[in-house]
């Protein structure tokens, strides 16, 4: 029996200066997109320094990342800072697209950040089972 996860998304909101030396955790949800209304843009966001991990499990999407576009498929990834110039969005050709996704922020953060888009870029490809899914 499968248990069913209700579609949400939950903010945090921790105090104190030691969170940005860590890795603090700002928000995480699981949403169902099916209007191509869903658009973000991450020069337009008001947020500055925080890391957006995406995850699609069903449907697809799009992102662009410095003009250059991808399509987002099931166990597609991408990995963003913001501010940056990128911008993700439910194509109109799109029925739907389901995601899980943390926002993230601090100094080791933006450390692994770095070293992960310079080793693999901002796209993922992640198998459902694969460890960093997972955990």
């Amino acid at each position: 029996m499968t248990k069913k996860i209700d579609y949400n998304t939950y903010g945090f909101r921790f105090k104190g200066d030691y969170q940005y030396n860590v890795a603090g955790l700002s928000a995480i949800g699981f949403e169902l997109i099916q209007s191509s209304s869903y658009r973000w843009h991450g020069l337009h966001r008001g947020e500055k320094d925080v890391y957006i991990f995406q995850y699609t499990t069903r449907g697809y999407g799009a992102i662009s990342i410095d003009e250059k576009n991808y399509q987002l498929a099931k166990d597609d990834a991408f990995f963003v800072r913001v501010p940056s110039n990128h911008c993700y969005y439910l194509p109109n050709h799109s029925s739907e697209w389901e995601f899980v996704y943390f926002t993230i922020y601090g100094e080791e953060v933006s450390r692994l950040f770095n070293r992960i888009v310079s080793t693999h870029g901002n796209i993922l490809k992640l198998p459902i089972n694969s460890e960093p899914i997972t955990h």
